[in-house]
């Protein structure tokens, strides 16, 4: 009984030692609310708001969180720091009228303070301790409404601009230049995807881009907005992400691996990027690109419908975390590199090497494998040539299924081979980098 017990703790133990070590990783939020929005400020503290007035927080990198509750209930929906001491948290609720609020924090989340009664908050974004946006979702019964929000001295008081759309993102390139996104919908189903700009600090906006959605259809509605330097990206719930390289004058649209919708988007420069969202049992709810989001390509596959991702923070290409639904949180120190997906019920029955996707591909795609038994596994790249180009994983792995992210940056165009080893077991498959 005691070595049945003690290779049941060293197969645990192996399981867990192999999930540390790459891809993206659980971590224990001790709640089980949604998770609306995640910020660091630096690789050690960070913070979460929830849907119940919680604000968790760390101080270690998330290997442990406290939960501090506000006093006032607000369900929260972003939160933002300026520096390690400053930061804001804001949400609200429509219930026959619009209730919000923005908490502030000046000794780095210990104490939280009300400063304002607003809208219901659904983005908050400070470009110094004094001036801030947010946007608003002021929605009635049977039409959406919204406002864009500043203020200059630090969230006490704000001037209201009033539209008709629900803004739930406002992001800025400096101290001048900004962008928020905004969705109209009314009850006969004529929607509106919006993206204004400001150039003056927020004094005035303009209209860059206006799309009629079909509401029925359930493709409409931007969430989510990034910039960096003259690119911005703009993510949503039709399956694309729109993006303007020159800094919001012109819109083209990048497909994405059919995600049903993504609701956050991160970028650490103009080429690598994340977005986070929804799944169903044959999408993704990460999806990573590392050429501007010319391609997309799967990280973490969710084996249900029921798994939502909202918010998506990192702090480099390799440090990252995402939270959403159920009070889940998840962490990579690799750029998502692997994900490794090990329980008792999805033990593989036999080894499996797939085709990657996507095929063919440029410069990124991703490899799955799985392995029935524990044991020493290779991933190799050849050339036409038998040449190894690169080798992807290399060592002892736990019995179960893994996912292989392959960049191709710096190799030609043309045909190359992936071949997977353990034990006996040799296989091999075809794909094909486009330049």
């Amino acid at each position: 009984m005691k070595t049945a017990i003690k290779s049941l703790l060293l197969f645990i133990l192996s399981v867990n030692f192999s999930f540390s070590q790459t891809g993206w990783i659980h971590q224990n939020s001790n709640t089980g609310k949604t998770l609306a929005d995640v910020f660091f400020i630096n690789d050690q503290k960070g913070w979460i708001v929830t849907d119940s007035t919680k604000i968790l927080m760390t101080t270690n990198s998330g290997m442990t969180w406290s939960a501090q509750t506000l006093p006032y209930y607000y369900p929260l929906r972003t939160i933002f720091f300026i520096n390690e001491n400053t930061g804001w948290a804001a949400g609200g609720y429509n219930y026959i009228v619009q209730f919000g609020a923005v908490f502030k924090t000046i000794n780095g989340g210990v104490n939280w303070n009300l400063i304002s009664h607003t809208g219901n908050v659904q983005s908050i974004y400070f470009i110094n301790e004094n001036t801030g946006f947010a946007g608003l979702d002021e929605s009635g019964d049977f039409e959406s409404g919204g406002s864009i929000l500043k203020t200059t001295n630090g969230g006490v008081n704000w001037n209201y601009t009033f539209y008709n759309y629900i803004f739930s993102s406002v992001a800025f390139k400096d101290q001048q230049t900004g962008f928020a996104v905004g969705h109209y919908w009314d009850d006969t189903g004529h929607d509106t995807s919006l993206i204004l700009r400001t150039t003056d600090a927020g004094n005035s906006w303009d209209t860059k881009y206006k799309e009629g959605n079909n509401f029925f259809n359930f493709s409409f509605g931007l969430r989510d907005i990034f910039v960096k330097d003259n690119k911005v990206w703009a993510s949503g719930v039709d399956s694309s992400i729109l993006y303007s390289s020159d800094g919001g004058d012109s819109w083209s649209r990048q497909y994405v691996p059919v995600p049903q919708s993504m609701y956050s988007i991160q970028f650490v420069d103009q080429n690598t990027g994340w977005a986070v969202g929804g799944s169903n049992a044959d999408t993704s709810n990460i999806i990573k690109t590392t050429n501007g989001g010319l391609d997309w390509f799967n990280q973490k596959s969710s084996n249900n419908g029921f798994s939502w991702l909202y918010s998506v923070m990192f702090l480099d290409a390799n440090t990252g975390w995402a939270v959403g639904d159920y009070g889940i949180i998840l962490k990579t120190t690799t750029g998502g590199l692997t994900f490794i997906n090990n329980t008792y019920s999805e033990i593989p029955g036999d080894y499996q090497l797939h085709q990657n996707y996507p095929n063919p591909f440029n410069p990124a795609t991703s490899i799955k494998f799985e392995i029935p038994s524990s044991g020493n596994v290779s991933l190799k790249v050849y050339d036409q040539l038998g040449s190894e180009i690169k080798t992807l994983t290399e060592g002892y792995k736990p019995a179960g299924a893994y996912e292989v992210n392959f960049n191709a940056e710096g190799l030609s165009s043309g045909v190359y081979y992936y071949t997977m080893i353990s034990g006996s077991v040799s296989l091999t498959k075809k794909m094909l980098l486009i330049r």
